[in-house]
């Protein structure tokens, strides 16, 4: 009979920073299998304004703005969401996270035009880095 699965020890995320923008909600669970999974923990004012936090001290980080955003998604604030998601994209406008998660917010709210655009320079960006030579590149500006 196999041993059954069991936690054998979990990880609490830390506030969220330039260097890791992530949630402190965020758990890491070891399992006696030698497997690991992260998952999310409640979603607290407490969570949110570690956010605030650190964009207080790191105004110009895209990375804080975007997961900001997302946190205020899972925190029902579509609106607040989609403002940070459009800093995210003015700091950063070759991350295709941001624009993808732009172009999300812009449809929820109905904004359907401008969902388009940046959702089609999410995919611009993605194949730009993902081109090989100036060739490719080239060829993908080239399609609009």
């Amino acid at each position: 009979m196999a041993e059954e699965r069991r936690i054998i020890n979990t990880i609490a995320g830390t506030p969220p920073s330039p260097e890791d923008p992530y949630p402190s909600n965020l758990i890491i669970v070891e399992y006696s299998d030698d497997t690991s999974m992260i998952t999310t923990g409640p979603l607290t004012p407490e969570v949110l304004a570690e956010y605030v936090a650190a964009l207080a001290e790191h105004p110009e980080d895209a990375g804080l703005h975007l997961h900001y955003g997302i946190a205020l998604q899972g925190a029902q604030q579509p609106a607040e969401a989609l403002t940070h998601f459009q800093e995210a994209v003015r700091l950063d406008p070759t991350s295709q996270f941001a624009l993808s998660m732009l172009a999300s917010g812009l449809r929820d709210a109905g904004r359907v035009d401008e969902a388009l655009h940046h959702g089609r320079e999410a995919l611009r960006s993605f194949l730009l880095k993902s081109a090989g030579s100036p060739d490719q590149q080239e060829a993908i500006l080239l399609v609009r």
